[in-house]
Formats: C-alpha cells, sequence, structure tokens
C-alpha cells in the first residue's frame, strides 16, 4: 500500500473528493449549490491530500484567516474541512494530511492554528489543545425581556454574502476572535437556499452595519438556530435580540451561542420555570456548554512577542513537546515548535531557545501550553488534567501572571 500527501489537484482529485464528501455527507445531493459549495470551500486557502495507490482518499482544507489575542492580531492557520472516504478510515490519511497542511501554512507565516472537532482526542496527536465551552442557548422568543426593534430588519439573502463579509469584519471583536480574510468564507455560509437572515443599515450610508444568519428545518415553528449574531455594539445586539423576540407568535424556539461578556440568562424571563416543564423534546429549552474547537501554536517567538501583559516580569524555562513531526515527511522545512526556551512573560515578553540553570521549568505539550496562553485554563487546573508540570511556586506565578478572558470563538468553521 502506498501512501501519498500532495498539494490538491483539481483534474486530478475533483472527482474523488466529490464521491469521499457524499459518503460523509458533507454533499446532500448532486444539485448545483452543493458543487457550488464543494467548489468555493476549496477555492478559500490551501488544500491537502492523500492518496493510496494514486486514489485520492482523504483531504484536509484550510483558509488564512486572523487571530484577535487581546489587543492584537495574528496570523491564523484554519483548518477548514478534514474528510476521509469509508473505504480509507484507519490509516492515518487524515492526520498526514492534515498535519502537511498546517506545516505549509506555518512556514508561510501563520502563527498558530485553529480547527473546529467532531469529538475530542483524535487531533491531540498534531498538538491541538482543546479550546474554551461554548454557552449554547436555547429560547422561546416570547421570554426574551428585551424592547422590540424601532425600525423594521431588512431580508438577507445568498446574493448578499460580500456585504456581509464587509460587515463582519467590521464587528465588535474579543479575544479569541477569528476573521477569515478572504469574503468566501462567508459565501459558504450562505450558498445553501434553507439559510436565511435579518439585517440592519445605517440610515445614511446604507452600509450593513449588523444581522443574523440563521436556517431551521421548520421555517413555520422552528427552532430556528442563529448561525452568525454580528454586531458593533451592544446596542446592535439588543435589537438583534429584539428581532428574535418578534417572532414570538409563531417560532417556539430559537438558539444562539452565548455572546462573551454577556449573560443571556439576564436577558430571560423564568429560565428555571421553562427548564423544569419544557426540558425534553424539540422545543426544549435551556443552556448547554461545549468546547468545539481546538488550537495549537505554530510559531512561538511570533506569539509570544504579541503578548502583553498586566504583570510582574516573570522568566521561566520551557520544556516543550509537540507531536506533529510523527506524522510530516523528514524533508519538511517546519516541524513544530518541540525545543528548550527561556519565556519572559511581561508588558513586552518573548521567548529564546535555550536553558537558565537558576530558573524553574514549565514542561508542556504545545496543546497543553497554548491553552495556558490563550487563557482557556489557569496552570494550576491544567497541571491537573492535560501534560503540563512545574513547581506550585510557578504554576501559581503563571495563573497570576497569565489573566485573561476565556477565549471566544464566534467565528464557527
Amino acid at each position: 500500500m502506498d501512501i501519498q500527501v500532495a498539494n490538491y489537484d483539481s483534474d486530478r482529485d475533483l472527482e474523488a473528493v466529490k464521491r469521499l464528501w457524499h459518503e460523509i455527507g458533507w454533499m446532500r445531493d448532486n444539485s448545483d449549490a452543493e458543487h457550488q459549495l464543494l467548489q468555493t470551500e476549496l477555492s478559500l486557502g490551501q488544500v491537502r491530500v492523500a492518496r493510496i495507490d494514486d486514489v485520492t482518499e482523504s483531504i484536509a482544507l484550510g483558509a488564512n484567516a486572523i487571530l484577535q489575542y487581546l489587543d492584537t492580531e495574528l496570523p491564523l492557520a484554519a483548518v477548514t474541512g478534514v474528510a476521509t472516504g469509508r473505504v480509507a478510515r484507519k490509516k492515518g490519511l487524515a492526520r498526514r494530511a492534515t498535519a502537511r497542511l498546517i506545516a505549509d501554512m506555518a512556514a508561510e507565516g501563520a502563527a498558530l492554528s485553529m480547527l473546529g472537532i467532531f469529538d475530542q482526542g483524535y487531533y491531540d496527536r498534531l498538538g491541538f489543545g482543546t479550546g474554551s465551552y461554548d454557552h449554547r442557548v436555547a429560547v422561546q422568543p416570547q421570554d426574551l425581556c428585551v424592547p422590540l426593534p424601532k425600525s423594521t430588519p431588512r431580508r438577507l439573502s445568498s446574493t448578499d454574502w460580500e456585504e456581509m463579509h464587509a460587515c463582519r469584519t467590521r464587528r465588535m471583536k474579543r479575544h479569541g476572535y477569528v476573521t477569515f480574510t478572504s469574503p468566501a468564507a462567508t459565501q459558504c455560509e450562505t450558498i445553501r437556499s434553507d439559510y436565511f437572515g435579518f439585517g440592519f443599515s445605517d440610515a445614511a450610508s446604507g452600509e450593513l452595519t449588523h444581522y443574523l444568519w440563521c436556517n431551521t428545518d421548520d421555517l413555520e415553528y422552528g427552532p430556528y438556530q442563529v448561525m452568525s449574531m454580528v454586531y458593533e455594539n451592544y446596542g446592535q445586539l439588543l435589537e438583534l435580540l429584539g428581532t428574535l423576540k418578534s417572532l414570538e407568535d409563531q417560532v417556539q424556539l430559537v438558539t444562539l451561542v452565548e455572546p462573551p461578556d454577556i449573560q443571556l440568562q439576564d436577558l430571560v424571563s423564568r429560565p428555571f420555570y421553562r427548564l423544569a416543564t419544557l426540558k425534553e423534546g424539540k422545543f426544549g429549552t435551556g443552556i448547554r456548554s461545549y468546547a468545539v474547537w481546538q488550537a495549537r501554536i505554530c510559531n512561538l517567538h511570533a506569539c509570544l512577542q504579541q503578548t502583553q501583559l498586566e504583570c510582574e516580569p516573570l522568566r521561566f524555562n520551557l520544556e516543550l513537546t509537540d507531536p506533529i513531526a510523527e506524522f510530516l515527511d523528514e524533508d519538511q522545512p517546519w516541524r513544530g515548535v518541540a525545543g528548550q526556551y527561556v519565556v519572559t512573560l511581561a508588558d513586552e515578553s518573548g521567548v529564546e531557545q535555550g536553558k537558565v540553570a537558576d530558573l524553574p521549568t514549565l514542561t508542556a505539550t504545545v496543546g497543553a501550553f497554548t491553552r495556558l496562553w490563550l487563557g482557556v485554563r489557569p496552570a494550576t487546573g491544567l497541571a491537573a488534567t492535560d501534560q503540563l508540570n512545574a513547581s506550585p511556586e510557578l504554576l501559581t506565578q503563571l495563573d497570576s501572571a497569565l489573566r485573561l478572558p476565556a477565549p471566544s470563538w464566534d467565528w464557527r468553521f
């Protein structure tokens, strides 16, 4: 069995990719819209395939994006899709194709990589660490304690994707937010005809300022699932929530991800009563939490150079392991970030290779250190549950230095 990992070639690979997308359920049918969606996904950025005996059986898709880290921005390699056909599972194809994709994008300047997960554990072997929780809220529109919008929203459809993308790049940004550089990333979300939106525009310029993008299996009663909620300030957020409330006469339920810095329970009447009476079934209400994304650092120097912390300067040795090299060819220029480093955390942080004898030492996998650096969990917590170890004194100092807001992932891919 000959396995090869290579760049995607449309003439050679497209038909095989269509087949495996059908097999895993990503392509619903042979409609023009489904083919357009596939082609748009493939055009977003770099694509790598894995072939068995010259037949394409696995694919990894990437796109250039930007990660908001506190008040700075970092170049991000977004892994937008990984798929393997039915006959080629458990052969390591997906990991090899994904590792090659990450390595190539890291060599071109990506400071870190992120992806959505189908379950926890699979991508740990490529150095990824689990992100923070999303709070997914299911609420009856009539229970939203917000005013109805004073103006009437405009309808949004698949033809508005460029305007929606421009609006999205101007949105309020929080720690951990991802922004794709290509407008095609927004276009991908609008191609299927069962998606729809509500938007508001600036009265003077006509420019789209905030919007909701939704889908549902039942237009009459819902549930309506909010896929994107884009806004520049909290007044606009309340107007979008008021738009959802305006559906209360007919729509039985809406679901959405809780925005960062907001506790939606503040805006819901009698949440525990609804939970007790409507806990189960199609229209069950409540709040559930899941961690559905992972991240890993690809350039330790770039990440720490952009780290500005309000803390007393803290220096320590870092012994970092990175498993991704196992899935890369020997001649790959970028082979992960494993090594020994001296890290400084301060208002001007930094890192250099080496080891200083009289400094305390932190040992960690790249996934665990990424979680620490992003603020997913404090060092003392990660020492208990992840592969991160140091003296109690250093762990406590890291807790104090890296007091960050939980990273939010509002652009899902």
